[in-house]
């Protein structure tokens, strides 16, 4: 089944100073955050595997926010013009939701890999507007729940392999 307006649940951002902008949202709009995760994103791209040092913490409030700390000479950048850097939504079949969006014009450029197994977890397509599409599989939502909502670190792939502080 094709993505749904209903299955977006984030709005990524990047932002140069994350504790400012948490504060910022808080004060502006109430929002409130899980803990700040700082670990590595595995990302497996044109230019082979990379690990990306990530600093990231969530609303609590929907639609959530995913609030990133730019890390200048990675893909974690904001596009000219703006600070949305994409639009996430979940998906039940990753491999055939990102064939789909590769069908339509949109190109997966990124994706999250485990082990040798790739894409796994996510995917990302860049689109004509600058921001891109993040396809997350929704086995993966749990694992979500508890990072944004328990404020503890999942047992996951993608998480655990890593290292990371709070």
């Amino acid at each position: 089944m094709p993505v749904r307006p209903d299955d977006v649940y984030e709005f990524g951002i990047i932002v140069p100073d994350l504790e400012r902008a948490l504060e910022e949202l808080n004060r502006a709009f109430g929002y409130t955050f899980s803990p700040i995760f700082e670990g590595h994103l595995p990302l497996r791209g044109s230019e082979g595997d990379a690990l990306i040092p990530l600093r990231v913490a969530y609303s609590k409030q929907f639609p959530h926010l995913e609030v990133i700390e730019e890390r200048p000479g990675t893909y974690l950048v904001a596009p000219p013009g703006t600070s949305l850097h994409h639009i996430g939504a979940w998906v039940d079949d990753l491999d055939a939701e990102s064939t789909r969006l590769e069908g339509l014009g949109m190109p997966m450029t990124l994706c999250g890999f485990v082990g040798e197994k790739s894409p796994a977890l996510y995917t990302f397509h860049s689109t004509g507007f600058g921001a891109l599409l993040e396809l997350v599989s929704r086995e993966g939502k749990a694992d979500f729940d508890q990072l944004v909502f328990e404020g503890s670190i999942p047992e996951a792939p993608e998480l655990h392999q890593f290292p990371s502080t709070r």
